[in-house]
């Protein structure tokens, strides 16, 4: 009689933990935050002066109540500040917004944030 390395009843367990280990890590993948209810949220000094959907290419100047500027980019569903007259262009830098990562762009008072869609 030989022995066999695995046994039938082996080959089975470990195909069954791989499927429920693979079937486990599709819980932690992230998700797609660009949904229709999604919206890019615009503050000036604390209130809300605009919202816009991430669905459509828009560019948009936020206007400050000290004068400043800045440039809002959404393209292909993504949304970040291109521009501002500000002296260090924090905001700028800051790349791309999301539910977790605002621009803030604090000389000017403008915040710029992703409200993510009720799950």
């Amino acid at each position: 009689m030989k022995h066999l390395f695995f046994r039938r009843r082996d080959v089975a367990l470990y195909a069954v933990s791989a499927l429920l280990l693979a079937a486990s890590c599709l819980l932690f993948l992230p998700r797609s935050s660009q949904t229709d209810s999604d919206w890019i949220v615009v503050e000036v000094d604390g209130a809300v002066v605009a919202e816009f959907s991430p669905d459509r290419d828009t560019e948009y100047l936020i206007r400050s109540k000290n004068g400043g500027i800045n440039r809002l980019v959404i393209r292909d569903g993504q949304a970040r500040i291109t521009d501002a007259s500000c002296p260090d262009h924090v905001c700028v830098k800051s790349g791309i917004v999301t539910d977790t990562k605002p621009a803030v762009c604090r000389p000017n008072g403008v915040v710029v944030w992703r409200k993510e869609a009720a799950q």
